[in-house]
């Protein structure tokens, strides 16, 4: 009874939260951004500085020349309204389709540190001394303990210390008790502590740009692997307290991946954001040692993230094992076979894993061998009862001699930009797709999704100029509607820390969050275009119309959703700012000998910016995330969509797309709203990273600063419905800190659950 009630007297104590402030979070490195780099790719890991931090870079490239032929800027796209009269569409999609590959050693760019709050109880005796481990998160922090010290205070006599005593009675009871009732779930302790208390600083803008999808969409996919997957090795604890931690390595080395560690807090960063946002996690099982299989990511990400674990990668890209000297000579796509089929023995006899049907696989990176040479081995229906997904890795380029000397040739910027800049370009999406759209009609036959799980512009970070431009950004947007109608099912766009140019979405670098926000590449407008072409029914089916004459600079789509033409995806690669190469398609539907069904009217969304070169200044239906330094994930403007009138007299719809840009056509009202979420829950903060070698202010007068105290600041929002929930965060501040707390837990709930306690 004392227990129950001391567990209510906690929950009692959330109402004295406020929403608050944090000062003073201490970062994980210093990282030093710069103004401009090289649009040559030259020297050697060796030679460059430290300071040059590639996602920061502010390199301009000249747009490519206008084609020679220019194509016809007036022509009719011809259109059935009924996909039964249709030959070509795509299997179903789910406008989740593009998602994230966030490589392992840098998911603490989503959760930079954990920061600890240490109180010690003084009246236990020596053999029940704690430390309680309160993590401050964004809203949650080590004030609760002080709050909630005051709401015990003005019911009863206890003092701060009474208060941080009977905590500690509550940690170490619960703990106690978990280790007699599952003696086999380690670290009883720390589960129970760090799901009740959130653990990990999770980034406001990451949960902001996941809500924008799905909002859109229904959920997220994200991928956490990569390289350094393989050689990820669980510990119950840091030395520091990290979460993640990496050993270095020779930077001239290619071959070389640093071993990586991480704890059980990966887990629970992992669940509370699927709490708050509904999102999916692919996860890595190392495939380094197939003689010491760790397979604790299998285990505690099942017990943890429960449903929204959706899959396990084994093996990340091993045809590359043996070039990479991970392997013995003669080390083949049998070899694979078999380690494939070893970890499935070992999973199966692991008590602590319940499944082992949901499986990825083989991961290749189409660079020493072919998909093909893997069906071969007899893969897919040998491992039919295990695999949930197919999955591929492959770049339409690199910029590897860039990083490592004496690897490969290299490439300038410039002289590459073209290749991403047309429909049939030698880096686009239709071009990069044609070598799997065998595997894609096979993986089909055998009833399994297939996967390409890590993408984007250019392996080894992508190129300066390239990969952070708004031709990024359409190369990203028609490759994820080419990869819908080449029947892929996911396509998953790789993020790399700092040091690479082509992330949808980079924090500020670490020690100046106080006076930086968040940079948002063009590859994040790329995402929130291909939800809303697809929408959230997952009965989208996707049509390259191969429009104006097949012409390669000026492509559309058609997508048809539950059987009818919903929406008409248009791009125009050119770069004119004297308007003479915009051009107007005149879609009509119906006719040929059906009824005529253009409708009466048509709105229009543009994804738009001058040039394709730009950076910034980049707008999706008049909405932006801003330009460098300035997003907290949230769009900001007013959303700006075009009415457009149609003849149905003719029975026709003018639709004019600027040059560059996009245009997104909804058919219907209803393929508009379904796409267009009336409201998008946002999550507001003001947290910092402590400033390193900058002049010091007092945390008193940092918090009146700019005539606002922290608990008086309320954050608005220009993002479309987002303002209620903006405001509700300084209404009713108690309610954010019952979320996080009710997030942790689900979490632990969850866990318990799927451990079968």
């Amino acid at each position: 009874m004392a227990l129950r009630t001391l567990i209510l007297q906690l929950f009692l104590s959330l109402a004295a939260v406020r929403a608050i402030t944090v000062y003073n979070q201490q970062p994980l490195t210093q990282i030093t951004t710069i103004s401009q780099a090289q649009a040559t790719a030259s020297g050697s890991a060796a030679s460059a500085s430290p300071s040059t931090y590639k996602a920061y870079d502010t390199t301009v490239l000249q747009p490519p020349a206008l084609p020679t032929e220019l194509p016809a800027t007036q022509f009719t796209v011809q259109l059935q309204n009924s996909a039964s009269n249709v030959a070509g569409l795509s299997i179903m999609q789910s406008g989740a389709f593009l998602g994230f590959s966030i490589e392992t050693s840098v998911i603490t760019q989503v959760s930079p540190s954990s920061l600890h709050c240490w109180v010690q109880p003084t009246a236990l005796s020596h053999d029940r001394q704690l430390f309680i481990l309160l993590p401050m998160s964004s809203i949650v922090s080590c004030s609760f303990l002080r709050n909630a010290t005051k709401a015990f205070r003005s019911s009863s006599p206890f003092t701060e210390a009474r208060v941080a005593e009977r905590l500690s009675i509550l940690v170490w009871q619960v703990s106690v008790a978990l280790r007699d009732v599952a003696p086999d779930l380690p670290h009883a302790y720390n589960l129970f502590l760090t799901a009740f208390f959130a653990m990990s600083f999770i980034q406001v803008p990451f949960l902001n740009l996941v809500s924008l999808i799905t909002e859109r969409a229904g959920r997220f996919h994200i991928r956490v692997g990569g390289n350094t997957q393989e050689t990820a090795r669980y510990v119950e604890s840091t030395a520091d307290g990290k979460m993640i931690e990496k050993q270095g390595i020779d930077p001239n080395n290619p071959t070389a991946t640093p071993a990586l560690i991480y704890t059980i807090e990966l887990f629970y960063l992992l669940g509370n954001i699927s709490s708050l946002v509904n999102a999916k996690w692919y996860l890595g099982i190392p495939l380094n040692d197939t003689s010491d299989l760790r397979l604790e990511i299998a285990e505690y990400g099942q017990a943890i993230l429960g449903d929204s674990l959706i899959g396990l990668q084994v093996g990340n890209e091993p045809d590359l094992y043996l070039r990479h000297q991970h392997r013995p000579e003669g080390y083949n796509q049998q070899s694979y076979f078999d380690e494939f089929g070893q970890v499935i023995k070992a999973m199966q006899a692991d008590s602590k894993i319940k499944r082992t049907d949901y499986l990825i696989g083989p991961s290749i990176a189409y660079a020493d061998w072919t998909p093909e040479s893997v069906w071969d081995t007899n893969f897919v229906p040998s491992y039919a009862n295990n695999l949930a997904a197919v999955t591929v890795e492959n770049y339409p380029s690199d910029n590897c001699a860039s990083i490592y000397a004496g690897v490969g040739t290299p490439k300038v910027p410039q002289d590459e930009y073209y290749k991403y800049l047309s429909h049939d370009a030698p880096n686009s999406g239709k071009s990069l797709l044609q070598k799997f759209m065998a595997s894609s009609t096979y993986i089909q036959s055998q009833g399994k999704p297939f996967i390409m799980f890590e993408t984007n512009t250019a392996s080894c970070g992508g190129f300066a100029g390239i990969s952070n431009s708004f031709g990024a950004g359409l190369w990203a947007l028609d490759y994820g509607l080419q990869a819908a109608y080449s029947n892929l099912s996911h396509a998953l766009l790789h993020i790399g820390g700092q040091d690479v140019y082509y992330n949808p979405a980079t924090p500020p670098p670490t020690g100046q969050s106080s006076y930086h926000k968040w940079t948002i590449g063009p590859l994040m407008y790329s995402i929130l275009a291909v939800s809303e072409a697809l929408g959230s029914s997952n009965q989208s089916q996707v049509l390259d119309l191969g429009m104006n004459n097949q012409n390669a600079y000026t492509p559309g789509y058609a997508i048809y959703e539950k059987g009818t033409l919903a929406r008409v995806a248009l791009f125009n690669y050119m770069t004119d700012p004297t308007g003479a190469n915009a051009y107007t398609a005149t879609i009509q539907v119906g006719g040929q000998g059906t009824a005529n069904a253009t409708p009466a009217q048509v709105k229009v969304k543009y994804l738009l910016a001058s040039s394709v070169s730009d950076h910034f200044n980049i707008t999706w239906a008049g909405q932006t995330f801003g330009g460098q330094f300035e997003s907290d994930g949230r769009l900001m403007g007013n959303e700006t969509i075009q009415t457009v009138t149609c003849d149905q007299t003719a029975n026709t719809c003018a639709i004019k797309v600027p040059a560059p840009g996009f245009a997104l056509v909804f058919m219907t009202d209803e393929a508009l709203q379904e796409s267009t979420p009336a409201s998008t829950a946002t999550f507001a903060t003001t947290a910092y990273t402590k400033t390193q070698n900058t002049a010091t202010v007092d945390s008193s007068v940092l918090a009146t600063s700019n005539g606002h105290s922290g608990k008086s600041r309320q954050n608005g929002s220009t993002s479309k419905g987002s303002s209620n929930a903006a405001k509700a965060a300084g209404v009713v501040p108690s309610m954010a800190a019952l979320v996080a707390m009710l997030a942790g837990v689900s979490v632990l709930v969850k866990a318990f659950r799927n451990s079968g306690l």
